[in-house]
């Protein structure tokens, strides 16, 4: 059985950073979907949609298989994660608790929506992109994994072995 991950999809119009990048935020864009991920399901493979908000580098549904998040590259789970990228003050900065909040419950609410069997996450360790770091990757990446573990998730990144 063959797993198919798409690229960076995003959810919203206001989502998209890039021209020419597939989205799922449209009755059409469903409907293509549906097509593709019916031909993928009727010949054995698992298909699965890789959300993707581009977050600040931005430009001002149907159930349609299995959903990874996308939580690296610079995007907005990623930039959430980030210790020289989030400076907010609020819930959702400073401590490496709140940081890794957005992430939690984004991938809490995809999980309640369609399944937590048809729900991934993917993270970028240690990752810089642009200039995005997190120079406490070994904290916030086990508290985040620890954290949404309890979900259920079809799948999670692995943990990296010291």
């Amino acid at each position: 059985m063959a797993l198919i991950i798409t690229e960076g999809t995003q959810p919203s119009k206001d989502g998209q950073g890039y021209p020419l990048t597939p989205g799922i935020h449209t009755d059409a864009h469903i409907a293509g979907w549906r097509k593709v991920t019916d031909a993928v399901h009727a010949d054995g493979g698992r298909i699965v949609v890789q959300l993707m908000h581009a977050g600040v580098g931005c430009c001002p549904g149907g159930r349609y298989g299995r959903v990874e998040i996308h939580g690296g590259n610079g995007y907005l789970v990623h930039q959430s994660l980030s210790s020289n990228a989030n400076k907010r003050t609020d819930q959702y900065g400073s401590s490496v608790a709140q940081r890794i909040r957005f992430a939690i419950e984004a991938t809490s609410a995809v999980a309640a929506e369609i399944g937590a069997d048809r729900t991934g996450l993917r993270i970028s360790t240690g990752n810089p992109y642009n200039d995005i770091t997190k120079t406490d990757t070994h904290d916030v990446h086990p508290a985040l994994l620890d954290a949404i573990d309890p979900l259920g998730l079809a799948y999670l990144p692995r943990r990296a072995e010291p």
